[in-house]
């Protein structure tokens, strides 16, 4: 039994009690020198079948294959993003999606800020009465409703510093609002530094006239309605015919509808862009920016990028967008306008249209100007986040540089209580002497001009 159990069960997996099986046997005691079968008990056979056989090796395992697999897809996923991403950030996909983008974006949300400065070298003229002119300005688009801040500055090497604030809003509906800040030092700085504050009784009064009218216009804001600014023409030397405000009327209304059809043609002038890309682009660090005052307001511009422009490509651009705004009715509104005030003649007109005419040549100087000129735009979304440029030439260094933010959530509106441009023309031009208790200023200034003692001690003013 030993023989036949032990080569086919380890033992290593039998239990002990299983092994130890009973070999007594009964034999006759004279046949022991002959060879006697041995015989096992029935039960025997049932130990011996009942001994547990060994467990078969389990299968290799097959967890490698998911890991095998899931490798490939990373590196596939790796290299397929890495290829991806070296088209995504080609200098000639991120200026059309930068370009194509800002030109979408320019009727929606977009708000706008920056600096523009210019100042004389020392071998200008304009260097002895003046260090430099600046422009601050911050705009806000919301659709059709659009403001706009300008903060005028010009330092003067002998005056001071000399500035006035501009705001301006545009309503949906063509009105315009206007405000001017300031206004009042500024023209007496301006009057100081050009030698005009004189002796004479009669230009001192003038100046003086002028001084209170701006006093009067500067910090307020006037609503300019162009009905209302027609109806204040009645009681003035400039009254219109009712057939001429009717004319006027219609065709600025159809000026402003056909400016907002124009303004949502964005994917339009998109796709002449892409047709004709005049902007390629280089990649380069901000330390290439040159270092003067306005390199530190640039905010957030992602990667920075140099500006070289294909004048070619601009003029068949330009050419291409003219067209396409010839076709619409903006060109017979302004006709209407034209026809309207009678101050245009249809030679006068031809001879103006060809002197007009945009060249190459134009475009080509244009282009000239514009080597410093740096893009930045972010990584991820190829948004244009704005634009740097300098200018070294004809006596000047010009300096300007804007930040875009996009989807601004300010919303743009109306100022309240502005009053009516129409009072300023009455208050100015009216012809009944007295408008609401200010005299014509018209007529007092003529009273003065029409001095001889004036035409004598100042003959060159004009």
């Amino acid at each position: 039994v030993e023989d036949v159990v032990e080569p086919t069960v380890p033992s290593s997996t039998i239990p002990e009690e299983e092994t130890s099986i009973d070999l007594s046997v009964s034999a006759p005691e004279d046949s022991a020198d002959e060879p006697t079968p041995v015989s096992v008990p029935e039960d025997s056979t049932s130990e011996t079948t009942s001994i547990s056989m060994p467990t078969p090796e389990a299968p290799k395992s097959k967890k490698k294959l998911p890991l095998i697999v899931i490798g490939a897809t990373l590196a596939t996923l790796v290299v397929g993003g890495s290829a991806f991403a070296f088209y995504y950030n080609m200098p000639e996909k991120v200026a059309a999606d930068a370009i194509s983008g800002f030109i979408k974006q320019s009727n929606e949300k977009l708000a706008a800020s920056g600096s523009l400065e210019l100042s004389p070298q020392t071998n200008s003229e304009l260097y002895q009465h003046i260090s430099n002119l600046r422009l601050d300005f911050k705009t806000d688009v919301d659709h059709f409703n659009r403001s706009a801040e300008f903060d005028f500055g010009i330092r003067l090497r002998e005056y001071g510093y000399l500035h006035f604030k501009l705001s301006t809003f545009l309503e949906e509906n063509g009105t315009a609002y206007l405000n001017i800040d300031n206004l009042t030092e500024a023209y007496q700085k301006a009057v100081k530094s050009a030698g005009l504050q004189q002796n004479a009784p009669e230009l001192r009064l003038i100046l003086s006239l002028l001084e209170k009218s701006l006093g009067n216009v500067e910090g307020r804001w006037w609503r300019i309605d162009v009905n209302e600014v027609i109806s204040s023409l009645d009681k003035t030397d400039f009254k219109l015919e009712k057939n001429d405000k009717e004319n006027i009327s219609s065709a600025y209304a159809c000026l402003v509808n056909e400016v907002k059809q124009e303004l949502n043609q964005t994917d339009r002038l998109a796709k002449i862009y892409l047709e004709h890309p005049f902007i390629n682009l280089t990649s380069v660090s901000y330390d290439k920016l040159p270092e003067d005052s306005l390199k530190g307001k640039i905010e957030d511009y992602g990667n920075l990028y140099q500006v070289s422009v294909d004048a070619d490509k601009l003029f068949d651009f330009t050419k291409k967008h003219q067209q396409a705004a010839e076709n619409t009715k903006i060109v017979e509104c302004l006709k209407k306008i034209e026809k309207s005030s009678g101050a245009f003649d249809e030679d006068d007109k031809t001879g103006d249209t060809e002197d007009q005419e945009l060249t190459k040549a134009d475009v080509q100087n244009f282009v000239s100007h514009l080597k410093n000129l740096y893009l930045g735009i972010d990584f991820l979304t190829h948004q244009l986040k704005g634009a740097y440029l300098q200018v070294s030439e004809s006596k000047v260094d010009f300096t300007g540089i804007v930040n875009f933010k996009y989807q601004n959530s300010a919303p743009v509106v109306a100022p309240r209580d502005a009053t009516s441009a129409g009072d300023i023309i009455k208050g100015l031009f009216s012809n009944q002497g007295v408008v609401d208790g200010n005299t014509n200023l018209e007529e007092e200034l003529k009273e003065i001009l029409r001095s001889k003692k004036f035409e004598q001690e100042h003959p060159d003013l004009d």
